[in-house]
């Protein structure tokens, strides 16, 4: 009401310079007052995707901590697995073994572990990645994710293959019966003297050593894959805590 008044009196008075200025001042009022809005909303939305981005590398944090105790437990059960392989391998008189030792060469056991990939792709489908000041980071996690399973995956289907092949040879081979640990005690007919003979000609086999090279390579294979992928995520774990660290001191001095 007061600016109306006022534009009126100068109007009535005829002084078109004075209400000129008059009418430039009203619009840089309003163009002011619309610049500190979207000031405020701006700052407003960046502090919630801030919060957001936290939350994001949080989990994704844990996400790489869970997946590296799973590829720890991996690689120290293949390491138990492959000692017992190498020395059965070494080994010129697997008559001497007991029945029990020579059925535990025939188990082939793969892992089959994957990443959690879950906070990282709901990160990617945020609008959080120009965010400045994270913008090195994201680009470290997303390194890790887009090469690492990648990697891994493809691994993982090179040994499912691998151990469909050696499990399908132990389990259709047909001149000794196998004896399978279910815990419903059924009983095995074939008489035990012949089932360890079989079993040691099958071990002595070019064809049966091959299968256990076979499954030795993969197993040590994989646990390379693991190792490498563990290392990986140790390494981006250190620069998430750094960047952590660092954060509250960066926003407390700004």
């Amino acid at each position: 009401m007061l600016f109306k008044k006022i534009r009126k009196q100068l109007i009535e008075k005829d002084k078109l310079k004075n209400y000129i200025f008059y009418a430039i001042g009203e619009i840089v009022l309003v163009v002011i007052s619309i610049l500190i809005a979207l000031t405020v909303n701006n700052k407003n939305e960046t502090q919630k995707r801030t919060a957001l981005a936290k939350e994001f590398i949080t989990e994704i944090r844990y996400d790489i901590v869970m997946d590296t105790a799973v590829f720890g437990q991996a690689i120290r059960q293949i390491d138990t697995i492959a000692k017992y392989k190498l020395k059965w391998l070494k080994n010129h008189r697997l008559d001497t073994l007991s029945i029990y030792e020579l059925e535990a060469m025939t188990l082939s056991q793969y892992f089959n572990i994957k990443m959690n990939t879950g906070a990282y792709n709901r990160m990617k489908e945020s609008n959080i990645w120009t965010l400045q000041e994270y913008q090195k980071l994201y680009e470290q996690i997303s390194d890790y994710y887009n090469f690492n399973k990648t990697y891994l995956d493809n691994f993982n289907q090179w040994e499912a293959i691998s151990h469909e092949k050696e499990a399908d040879f132990w389990n259709n081979q047909n001149v000794f019966e196998l004896q399978f640990y279910t815990g419903d005690s059924i009983p095995v007919f074939q008489n035990a003297t012949e089932r360890k003979a079989q079993l040691v000609n099958i071990l002595n086999s070019p064809k049966g050593r091959n299968y256990l090279k076979t499954g030795f390579f993969r197993n040590k294979t994989m646990r390379g894959i693991y190792q490498q992928t563990s290392n990986a995520g140790a390494s981006l774990l250190k620069e998430i805590d750094s960047h952590i660290e660092h954060k509250p001191s960066k926003d407390k001095s700004s």
